[in-house]
């Protein structure tokens, strides 16, 4: 609700289903939300759905020789097989149908990028848990972590550039690293050139 009335719009993906379990995802519904073929394309004995609640029946002849029967939702039922949903599984299912889409995946791009870096922070360098106690403690401990964290990446950038005859990548950086600490008395544009572009104003 927050977000909404600031404007930001909050993307992320669903969870909750293991790899490679089938779910309704995988099965066909028709225009009234009744589920009518399971993932393997066998349809229902019966089928139905009020608005609230549905279920499919399966024969359970059908469903026992599925190769895929370990994968599915299906649950046994007397002879059969069902699989029983409600309104919040199909709004799920239509969300992670829309996850396999290119405009979700371009829009989730910046996102996944941000919490892989996240999640690196947390398990290389000792971000998830500081040896130091007090907030301005901590906070210093964060900052040198993200301090040293930039400098790698800085390296890798140097490493990755072509290399100019008689020039280290080491002494690119180190000349980088001194002009952003103790910046000299030039103009502007000279000490551009020698920051990488990720460094740069948009």
């Amino acid at each position: 609700m927050n977000s909404a009335r600031n404007g930001v719009e909050l993307l992320s993906p669903t969870t909750g289903k293991e790899k490679d379990r089938l779910g309704l995802e995988e099965c066909e519904f028709d225009e009234h939300s009744r589920l009518s073929k399971c993932p393997c394309g066998k349809k229902t004995i019966k089928k139905t759905f009020d608005g609230q609640k549905g279920r499919a029946v399966f024969a359970g002849k059908t469903c026992g020789k599925c190769p895929k029967f370990k994968q599915c939702i299906a649950s046994k039922n007397g002879q059969n097989y069902v699989i029983a949903y409600d309104s919040r599984t199909l709004r799920l299912r239509k969300r992670r149908l829309h996850e396999q889409t290119d405009e979700f995946h371009e829009r989730y791009r910046m996102r996944s990028g941000i919490e892989a870096l996240f999640g690196n922070l947390k398990q290389n360098p000792p971000l998830r848990r500081v040896g130091f106690r007090g907030k301005e403690a901590v906070f210093n401990a964060i900052y040198a972590i993200l301090t040293v964290h930039n400098i790698m990446q800085m390296a890798r950038y140097y490493a990755s550039i072509p290399r100019k005859s008689g020039t280290s990548p080491m002494i690119s950086l180190i000349r980088t690293l001194t002009y952003l600490t103790f910046p000299p008395l030039k103009p502007v544009s000279a000490m551009r050139s020698l920051v990488p572009h990720f460094f740069h104003a948009a």
